[in-house]
């Protein structure tokens, strides 16, 4: 997950964001290769695919185009000059004795506006701009946490069908010993209660495919729903549930932390209350009104000009409480931002060990326990098959390997789900030798 957002660049951050989170599939793309490059079938989908479907066909994400519009629009009102207005007035109508009518009338007609000093408007455009790229910053914000969103929900699918895999192959199991038990039988050497406790077992793991299916169809459906389709067009996903690498060091992490989209919307807040500070210091700035007419003096049916102008009084006195209330706000802001700042690197902190806890856990359990198990199974196998183990011997032996297989998947679940939140904390790609297939 890359996304990178400076206020000042000119970047399109939400276009960026949609890029850079593609790198999403770095966490176990490596992993997915072989999987994702088999993907012909239109049954199968894969990870890149889905983040591809969600940038482009997500409803919340279409809407960012209409609330770009909405700040280009308020820019192009923000850089308009002050406006100018045209007056008409009478004096001397509608009267008494000789000021009946308009034989004495004084019309003018008048174009006033005011000239504003302190560069106000050059900051009223720069709030707008500000506003705008600090909307630009939660826009790829919104859209790093979506795609993280997906990566996880993709994740958990994948954990479903190695559980169903793992599952069917328990039945695939339990249907040879079942066999081994009925050749038993019908030679008189196997006790009955075996025999129907291995159809019981086949009977379970049966039931627990069933609802694996049901979970698989349910989170396929969630997962759809995100680029806006009621059901999913696919069956399966691809990729390798256990293939992920040790994430970088801590300190390489919370400087990434500290260029991630989430610091920049502190700074462009930040950045935002000193031009709201600016524009009302230059608001205390005496705005001074003008005006010119020219004036028709009916009676004498002479022509005149008029002008004036008018200046506030003491506007930076009344103005004083409102700076005051706003250099309040944004030590209030710098306060609150430090904190959002270190709850974030503590975050950060958290998911990082626990990253590495479970990947050392589902590493050991891949390269050292399960390996143990299976050798151990084997020889439970040819065992019982000689005679020289009971069935219950030979159960257990296998229990012990369906338990580390499924802690394994939970394991290998965990480490990639936190990894994809440390993208997500971080917006930057963990594992920059991998690319997405």
């Amino acid at each position: 997950m890359k996304t990178t957002k400076q206020p000042n660049t000119g970047r399109n951050y939400p276009c960026l964001a949609c890029i850079c989170i593609l790198g999403l599939l770095a966490v176990f793309s490596h992993g997915m290769a072989s999987a994702i490059s088999q993907t012909a079938d239109k049954k199968t989908t894969s990870l890149s695919l889905v983040l591809q479907k969600i940038l482009s066909h997500n409803p919340e994400l279409k809407g960012f185009e209409f609330l770009n519009q909405h700040w280009q629009n308020l820019q192009a009102h923000a850089n308009q000059a002050p406006g100018m207005t045209l007056g008409i007035e009478g004096d001397n109508v509608f009267g008494t004795d000789s000021y009946a009518g308009f034989s004495q009338a004084e019309v003018t007609l008048s174009l006033r506006s005011i000239i504003e000093r302190g560069n106000q408007r050059g900051l009223r455009s720069l709030d707008i701009e500000s506003n705008h790229k600090l909307s630009q910053i939660e826009q790829s914000l919104q859209t790093l946490n979506l795609m993280a969103e997906a990566t996880q929900m993709y994740i958990d699918i994948l954990a479903v069908q190695a559980q169903m895999k793992l599952t069917q192959e328990t039945v695939t199991f339990n249907q040879k010993i079942l066999s081994w038990l009925k050749k038993g039988a019908k030679q008189g050497i196997t006790n009955p209660t075996h025999l129907l406790q291995a159809e019981a077992a086949i009977l379970q793991a049966q039931i627990k495919i069933q609802q694996l299916e049901a979970t698989h169809q349910s989170g396929s459906i969630a997962l759809a729903t995100l680029w806006g389709q009621e059901s999913p067009d696919f069956e399966s996903l691809s990729g390798d549930l256990f293939s992920f690498e040790p994430t970088p060091p801590l300190e390489v992490l919370l400087e990434m932390v500290s260029r991630s989209p989430h610091a920049e919307q502190l700074t462009q807040m930040s950045r935002l209350k000193q031009i709201e500070l600016n524009a009302i210091q230059a608001e205390s700035r005496t705005n001074i009104e003008w005006q010119i007419g020219i004036s028709r003096l009916q009676g004498s049916q002479d022509m005149a000009l008029s002008a004036g102008i008018a200046i506030p009084l003491f506007n930076k006195k009344r103005n004083q409480g409102r700076v005051l209330a706003a250099q309040a706000k944004q030590q209030q802001l710098a306060l609150s931002q430090s904190q959002r700042l270190r709850l974030l690197k503590g975050h950060l902190r958290q998911t990082h060990i626990n990253s590495e806890m479970t990947r050392l856990q589902a590493k050991t359990l891949q390269n050292e326990v399960i390996p143990l198990l299976k050798k151990a199974l084997k020889h439970a196998e040819d065992g019982f098959r000689r005679g020289g183990i009971s069935y219950q011997e030979l159960i257990s032996s296998q229990q012990q390997l369906l338990e580390a297989e499924s802690q394994l998947i939970t394991s290998a679940t965990n480490t990639l789900r936190l990894q994809t939140t440390i993208e997500q904390l971080t917006a930057a790609l963990l594992n920059h030798d991998r690319n997405p297939s």
